[in-house]
């Protein structure tokens, strides 16, 4: 049965019932063993209709913090873990001191940090997206800290009465390789100090989700096999187990301060792709998943959008489903300077492009700048290398060139509209605009209106995502129109490079470079 919260005592750990005699190798000896109503011990850790009990907590807390963070109310997220979560950096130059505030074993943290943590970092991203003071997170990571350490270090509940919270636990590391304690490498003690912890948040009022240990510069397959471990623990409890080795794929060795840490860049990417999890619908236990092919329109459910001056809308020129009033389409509309929409999603393959569809508008003709939407993917933090240049027409500057991370669409002088898009019109004027995504897993993509003049008006229907190989063969085919191919006596006069015709003079196909024609063995012909 589920312990009144009265009687919850603030404990060291949880020893089963039946081996409550005995303290497992290698433990802190202070334990506490919970008793029924009757006076009969309870195995909290192990027994089934424990464990049941507190799978149901997990879901009222998840389900508590994530409406209370769609609507507009307060929320606390608690980052839990080791150095890289308390964002050590004892090398770069702009390191900064340690923390310096007192532990509950009386620990002090005084290691030097580095110029941005994780926490402070998906603050950042947290107080764009929902304005200053709705969503407070709490660095407690300690460095040097495996599994018992960090439940002694943070043995004070820090959730605010009444206020939903959400705690992210990342440890593992220090368990598997810290060869300073004397229990590191050990799996079955590793996931009996990680229960301990999540029973414990639950019991104060907290839900979880937990993140694998981080990729770190000099991997390890040790700390791979732990990470794999938490699998069937976050089963049990229901707890979405995040892939926290995706955050910095791709990333090169200048995103770290040492074989383990990262530095400053590093822990800003790694706390925005964290905040993908924090915007949108259901978090990870609901990913919005984009993959080639997907069309993701505006709506705020349905397609994980969170709408910030922006209001969804409806119009009958938007060629959307007819969803909020008949015979008009949906609609993201904007009118005012600084409105946003952010989605959230988690795509499954590498070299994604995004092609947004909307317009922009203005009242009369301007002569000077007009109004745009800013793209930009992952809070504008710096996207990763692509997994195979050549792939995707890199050829030289291998390790320098990356997709960016913001992509403008603008009215240009003259126009009082601009409608885009895959189309004909937009591809062959090179104003389609599209988001090349480098690397699989979470990301944000926030679409920002600014209103340059003041009788302008923007507006979205969605994109389309299409993989990067299949969009070299899309966009030719979109700028050309359907006929990609011709027969005849008579060549076509302004072929697209690479367009065939066959050539019913000479009874073969020839081909187009853009200056010439050749035939398949790459003979001129005329």
């Amino acid at each position: 049965m589920p312990l009144p919260k009265t009687r919850i005592p603030d404990y060291y750990q949880v020893i089963p019932a039946a081996n409550a005699p005995e303290l497992p190798h290698g433990r802190y000896q202070n334990y506490v063993v919970f008793l029924d109503d009757n006076g009969d011990p309870i195995d909290l850790v192990g027994g089934s209709s424990a464990s049941a009990s507190l799978q149901s907590l997990q879901s009222q807390y998840y389900g508590e913090f994530y409406k209370a963070l769609r609507n507009g109310g307060k929320v606390t997220i608690k980052c839990r873990g080791d150095s890289l979560t308390y964002g050590q950096d004892t090398v770069s130059a702009n390191k900064r001191a340690g923390i310096g505030d007192t532990m509950s074993n009386g620990d002090v943290r005084t290691t030097q940090r580095a110029a941005i943590t994780y926490p402070e970092s998906l603050q950042t991203a947290m107080d764009e997206v929902y304005g200053t003071g709705k969503v407070t997170v709490k660095n407690e990571g300690f460095s040097g800290d495996n599994v018992d350490l960090n439940y002694l270090h943070f043995a004070t509940n820090s959730k605010t009465t009444n206020v939903p919270c959400m705690t992210l636990i990342m440890l593992g590391i220090n368990d598997a390789v810290g060869t300073w304690n004397t229990w590191y490498d050990r799996i079955d003690l590793f996931i009996a100090g990680y229960e301990k912890i999540i029973t414990r948040e639950l019991n104060w009022g907290c839900g979880v989700i937990m993140l694998t240990p981080p990729k770190v510069r000099d991997q390890s397959t040790v700390i791979d096999g732990f990470a794999n471990a938490l699998s069937a623990l976050a089963a049990k409890y229901g707890i979405p187990l995040v892939d926290a080795e995706e955050f910095l794929a791709n990333h090169g060795v200048d995103y770290f301060s040492d074989g383990w840490h990262m530095n400053g860049k590093g822990y800003e990417i790694f706390g925005k792709k964290v905040a993908a999890m924090f915007i949108g619908e259901g978090g990870p236990a609901k990913p919005f998943v984009v993959t080639n092919g997907s069309r993701v329109l505006t709506r705020p459910t349905l397609d994980n959008v969170f709408y910030k001056g922006a209001v969804f809308g409806s119009n009958q020129y938007s060629y959307t489903p007819a969803e909020k009033v008949a015979d008009q389409g949906i609609q993201a509309q904007m009118t005012t300077n600084g409105a946003v929409i952010y989605y959230s999603f988690y795509t499954e393959t590498d070299d994604t492009v995004i092609y947004p569809v909307g317009y922009l508008g203005c009242d009369s003709v301007q002569a000077g700048n007009l109004s745009k939407l800013d793209f930009t993917l992952d809070f504008g933090v710096q996207q990763p290398d692509y997994s195979m240049d050549d792939i995707t027409g890199i050829t030289s500057n291998y390790f320098t060139t990356k997709p960016p991370s913001t992509v403008p669409i603008a009215l240009l002088a003259g126009e009082t509209f601009f409608q885009f898009g895959l189309t004909k019109a937009t591809v062959a004027a090179n104003r389609h605009g599209s988001i090349h995504i480098a690397r699989k897993g979470w990301h944000v993509l926030a679409v920002k209106f600014d209103k340059i003049n003041t009788t302008s008006y923007g507006g979205l229907m969605g994109f389309e995502a299409v993989n990067y190989r299949l969009s070299q063969l899309i966009v030719p085919f979109v700028k050309d129109g359907l006929q990609q191919a011709s027969y005849g006596t008579a060549r076509p006069t302004t072929p697209a490079a690479g367009y065939c015709h066959y050539d019913a003079t000479l009874n073969k196909p020839i081909w187009w470079t853009g200056s010439q024609w050749k035939d398949a063995t790459g003979t001129v012909v005329t």
